[in-house]
């Protein structure tokens, strides 16, 4: 994520005083060097990325040349927030020749196969140096004369100030420094970018081809139209925006906002299937949603929210097996890494039938997410998010008893329930060898109670974090627990008869046992790690009942 500070500069006097700044707002400024930058701004015939809310840059900077991805992100202000994925590439290539990265994941999403076109180029002398306190480096800082020019048009020419948040910095300094310009040198704060100012200047560029097929909501792959991300919003970088006065149904509102938007965002990815953490990504944020009309459920009219609930349901059932099966063969992977080279490809029998198994499930989740039930879901689910008000129950004052509806004094509540309904295992698992299907059940609990204290943390006291980070413990030490019961199930049932699941056609040969030795070896690793993890719960499980954990959800809760 790109946070930076933007002016324009009004006159080359002040550019050049500018430069020989040797401190702003407090900090020391480095000696500036020169760089010479050439940008080259591209774009399908149809301007796919455009829709899909992005900018394709390639920078060629002396002799490294850098694709990048940047969100059209908001400002306010003289502060601009965007998403930023970038990598080097050899030379001006297409996305498809560009290294494994996530900037080539995103551009291969929004454009597929089809050709990148130019749009506008950008040539910038720039001076750039360091603001500094003491040794630590808080930003940098860049004083450019730009030069935007389309082929057959009049180029333009101005001077730019950005200051860039490096990560030893904190916004709070990046605010101040910005003040400082402001006040202080008169500079007006510029809201758009130079790709954006481009565009004004010359339109999107050339008309789309003839005849080249465009989608109106979406873009074509392989004859089927598929959403683009949108846009990352604000929220979808930082958080939803809960205040403590907001109505319970408002607040959950913006909760869903914020996971339609991921999950919508991490859409493409997910079809495509080149980094599974796209996948994981859209599938966390099914979760949430599901999760969070748990506790903001009741602020809405139940038939109103039915269909939605049911649509999110599908579609995490939908995403599930590819992601276990994607987790499964990840840890198989990790776990031949540790083999000597001899012994690396033990394995490789179980893995055909493996990826046979996610390729049928990838086809599935695909399938559904063609259907137009989905995207009625969708569509219907993202307005509802939008609208205020929409499917709410009515808050009524009248001379009855009245209903607690706010955050602040409904949150508590809320929390101390999930908080007692995973305190209340404790006899039921603090036993020597406690069943698989209670740990698995306490699991589900602590996710209950992170995701309850996620939803509120922006109105909670700093306590909350250390509070989510014991409970993701707890909850990551039971899920590696199930995942390596779930493995060993697998693994014996492809012993027994080569392959597991309801592959078995009715009426067909009893399966013969697999002689698979690697296949037996890692069954027994399998089974000693889930040995280990049993042994080891007790420990892990134990900080929840401390008293220090019971006074840091009280102080996170006394912010409210």
């Amino acid at each position: 994520m790109e946070v930076e500070a933007k002016f324009s500069i009004p006159d080359e006097q002040t550019y050049q005083r500018l430069l020989a700044a040797t401190s702003l707002a407090g900090y020391s400024l480095e000696e500036p060097s020169l760089l010479n930058l050439h940008d080259r701004y591209l774009d399908t015939a149809d301007r796919a990325i455009l829709a899909g809310g992005y900018a394709c840059r390639i920078r060629q900077q002396g002799g490294i040349t850098l694709a990048t991805l940047k969100g059209l992100g908001s400002a306010s202000g003289a502060i601009h927030r965007r998403v930023e994925l970038e990598v080097e590439i050899p030379a001006p290539l297409p996305p498809q020749q560009w290294p494994p990265s996530a900037a080539r994941d995103l551009a291969l999403s929004l454009c597929d196969a089809r050709p990148l076109v130019p749009l506008l180029e950008a040539d910038q002398a720039r001076h750039r140096c360091h603001l500094c306190q003491g040794d630590r480096v808080v930003a940098e800082l860049n004083l450019d004369r730009v030069r935007l020019h389309q082929k057959d048009q009049t180029s333009a020419v101005y001077l730019e100030l950005e200051v860039e948040l490096l990560p030893s910095g904190s916004e709070e300094e990046l605010e101040q420094i910005a003040k400082e310009l402001q006040a202080g040198w008169v500079l007006l704060p510029q809201s758009q970018s130079k790709f954006e100012r481009g565009i004004d200047l010359f339109g999107s560029g050339p008309a789309p081809h003839e005849g080249f097929p465009i989608a109106a909501d979406g873009l074509a792959l392989d004859g089927k139209v598929v959403d683009v991300p949108p846009t990352p919003a604000a929220g979808l970088l930082y958080g939803p925006g809960i205040e403590p006065d907001d109505p319970m149904s408002e607040a959950g509102r913006k909760i869903f906002r914020f996971h339609y938007q991921r999950m919508v965002y991490h859409e493409p990815g997910t079809r495509l299937g080149t980094d599974i953490e796209a996948l994981h990504d859209m599938r966390v944020a099914t979760r949430r949603m599901r999760a969070a009309f748990r506790v903001f459920g009741p602020y809405y009219k139940p038939k109103a929210v039915a269909a939605y609930r049911k649509g999110l349901q599908r579609t995490g059932r939908t995403l599930g097996p590819v992601r276990d099966l994607d987790v499964f063969h990840s840890k198989i992977e990790n776990y031949l890494s540790t083999l000597p080279e001899s012994q690396q490809h033990d394995l490789d029998g179980f893995l055909v039938v493996l990826e046979a198994h996610r390729d049928a499930a990838r086809e599935r989740m695909n399938a559904y997410l063609d259907t137009d039930k989905y995207r009625r879901f969708k569509d219907r689910f993202g307005q509802f998010t939008e609208a205020e008000g929409m499917g709410s129950r009515p808050i009524t004052i009248d001379d009855r008893e009245p209903q607690p509806y706010r955050v602040r004094h409904v949150a508590p509540l809320v929390i101390y329930q999930r908080m007692a309904a995973v305190r209340a295992y404790d006899e039921w698992v603090s036993i020597p060898n406690p069943p698989p299907e209670r740990l698995h059940a306490l699991r589900i609990a602590c996710k209950r109670l992170r995701y309850t204290l996620e939803f509120f943390q922006e109105v909670l006291g700093p306590d909350a974090k250390t509070v989510i980070r014991s409970i993701v413990i707890v909850q990551d030490h039971l899920g590696n627990l199930q995942d390596a019961i779930v493995a060993c199930a697998l693994l014996h049932d492809f012993l027994q008869r080569g392959t597991w699941g309801h592959d078995t056609e009715p009426g067909s040969q009893p399966a013969t046992p697999v002689d698979a030795p690697g296949v037996e070896t890692y069954l027994a690793a399998k089974q000693a790690e889930a040995e280990l993890l049993l042994e080891t719960f007790p420990g892990v499980w134990q900080p929840l009942h401390d008293k220090e954990f019971s006074r840091m959800v009280a102080e996170a809760i006394a912010a409210l």
